[in-house]
């Protein structure tokens, strides 16, 4: 059936001609991401490559560095499609690159859980509740960025992630626990440790199965990354995440302001 498709497609492409298809490559180079069903093609590769394909058991927590707590690195650039009209970045496409780092952390960090559950005949699955950025630096064409991704904590009901968006190759681990294979790369210390992201974003999650709220530490548990003689620090760092975490779902009163019905509105466009 797939090759069926794939010699109309290329059938049409040749009867369409060189001139059309000197066009379709161009806009598949410079503006990839905007191509037809791009997005829904990028999501399903990080869920083939991190979760369906991906059978590694999650490392163990080292005790300078909880695995809960450790970021993933989605890498990415920005082609011309990607712009505004000021030539940087437009700030709709942090959000299709947010949902892809997003993608590849969960699938990644919470594989073990996820499977678990599906085990059992009880899928779960998350849903993104809300979204708040800052940005603080623009992107230029062509400029690679590092999306960092980890958990910052999470409450009764919501899993908390913060994502910073920095050039690439600017920030560098010591190592990657999942990834034991790849060159240790230690930080440059010619470069100021202190170094202003071009955003910042915390998404939240809520972890849904039949309908139903899973308790984020009962899933949080089902992915192994709670283990016994690392509580007192993990809780620890959790509090901290709170506390910025509070602001966010601050933002949740901003319904209040909104009354519409009768009200005076200046246009409609």
């Amino acid at each position: 059936m797939f090759s069926v498709v794939l010699a109309q497609v290329f059938g049409l492409l040749s009867w369409l001609g060189p001139p059309f298809l000197a066009v379709f490559l161009l806009y598949g180079i410079f503006a990839s991401k905007a191509l037809p069903f791009a997005w829904h093609i990028r999501i399903l590769y990080a869920y083939l490559r991190h979760y369906h394909f991906n059978n590694r058991p999650i490392s163990k927590s080292g005790q300078d560095a909880p695995t809960i707590f450790q970021p993933t690195i989605y890498a990415t650039t920005t082609p011309p499609g990607d712009l505004d009209m000021s030539m940087h970045k437009s700030n709709s496409t942090y959000l299709s690159d947010l949902d892809m780092a997003r993608g590849a952390h969960f699938f990644c960090l919470f594989r073990e859980g996820l499977k678990r559950y599906a085990d059992q005949g009880r899928r779960v699955f998350p849903a993104l509740g809300g979204i708040t950025c800052t940005f603080k630096r623009e992107i230029r064409p062509f400029e690679k960025v590092d999306i960092w991704t980890r958990v910052l904590t999470w409450d009764d009901k919501w899993i908390y992630l913060v994502s910073h968006f920095v050039r690439a190759g600017l920030a560098r681990p010591s190592r990657y626990s999942d990834q034991p294979w790849r060159a240790e790369e230690a930080p440059d210390e010619k470069k100021e440790q202190k170094f202003v992201p071009f955003a910042t974003c915390i998404s939240k999650y809520v972890i849904k199965r039949a309908g139903k709220t899973v308790p984020p530490e009962e899933f949080l548990s089902a992915c192994g990354l709670l283990p016994e003689g690392e509580e007192e620090q993990i809780q620890e760092r959790r509090k901290k995440g709170l506390e910025l975490a509070g602001h966010v779902a601050a933002v949740d009163a901003g319904q209040d302001w909104f009354s519409g019905n009768g009200e005076v509105a200046f246009a409609k466009y």
